[in-house]
């Protein structure tokens, strides 16, 4: 306390650490997944090569409704270029889309959803299109979105 003290005084203190701001993580929680390749985990793993004196690293995708591998990488690093290498693979594996026109059809289908009829909380439950005509009709009240 003294040796504190009179460091303030002699104002030789090292500043404060501050706090670094921490990320939410991102988990999937209270989803239900009731079939194949609608939510997929990535998981990495690290063991010990006595015989080397190193350590190694298994990074795989797990698809969460069988609990399969989808795919996997297995080596000396783990890296960003990694993940992306296995999260296309998987994809390649799995075969989500035949071609092109399959994937554009399917986004397509799933953007008209969006904007027609699924509803969103924060649009007073109506849907995109019903809200811009709801506030083209005088029926709901305009409002700010503080970005």
């Amino acid at each position: 306390k003294k040796v504190y003290r009179l460091c303030a005084e002699l104002d030789i203190l090292k500043p404060q650490r501050r706090k670094r701001l921490h990320h939410p993580r991102r988990l999937a929680n209270n989803r239900e997944v009731t079939g194949s390749n609608q939510l997929w985990e990535m998981d990495i793993k690290y063991g010990y090569i006595a015989g080397e004196h190193r350590f190694f690293f298994l990074m795989s995708i797990i698809d969460v409704y069988d609990r399969a591998i989808v795919d996997y990488h297995i080596g000396l690093s783990c890296e960003g270029q990694h993940a992306v290498q296995i999260l296309q693979r998987a994809l390649w594996k799995r075969q989500l889309f035949e071609n092109y026109q399959a994937a554009y059809a399917a986004v397509t289908e799933y953007i008209t959803f969006y904007n027609q009829r699924r509803n969103h909380g924060s649009l007073y439950d109506l849907s995109p299109e019903q809200f811009m005509r709801a506030i083209a009709n005088n029926e709901v009240q305009p409002f700010v979105v503080k970005v």
